[in-house]
């Protein structure tokens, strides 16, 4: 099942979603196609769950967000960003918590997602307003900043990803 469609600047066409071994190749929940509908083979980042959000951001790097935890055999735990062949671009890890449902690039680069609930101190909480990246520390991301008495996040409106 394809959920998601982003169409790179050359005119490819790149589809996420839950399946397996489209036309009989390796790659699974993530396939590129050309515009006359050729899947393209080479493409083959085979995220391990299913793809929900992809955005191309004006470098032409891809950024995939899902259920998935796994590219190509290299942990990423719902969100990653491929260089523009499909090949993972290790620099980017921000270790999503939870299923990633929605990223946009806003116009001056920075990254909005959105996703599933999560909990924090037994509370179910919205996803975290805004983590940075890359992060100021070793901890994991995504860490809540929050000034609130559960410690849950708290935003009117989505936010960026600082980068």
């Amino acid at each position: 099942q394809i959920s998601v469609v982003a169409v790179q600047a050359d005119g490819r066409i790149l589809l996420g979603g839950s399946f397996n071994n489209p036309a009989g190749t390796t790659g699974n929940n993530l396939v590129r196609i050309s515009a006359e509908g050729v899947l393209d083979t080479l493409f083959s980042p085979s995220p391990n769950a299913a793809v929900a959000a992809l955005a191309i951001q004006s470098d032409g790097k891809i950024l995939v967000g899902g259920s998935f935890t796994d590219i190509r055999g290299t942990s990423r735990n719902r969100i990653a960003r491929l260089n523009a062949d499909g090949s993972l671009d290790t620099t980017f890890d921000p270790n999503a918590g939870e299923r990633v449902n929605a990223i946009v690039v806003q116009s001056d680069g920075k990254i909005v997602i959105g996703g599933a609930v999560t909990t924090r101190r037994s509370k179910t909480c919205s996803w975290p307003p805004r983590p940075r990246w890359p992060p100021s520390s070793a901890r994991s991301w995504p860490a809540t900043r929050s000034n609130t008495r559960d410690g849950c996040a708290r935003c009117s409106r989505p936010r960026p990803l600082d980068r």
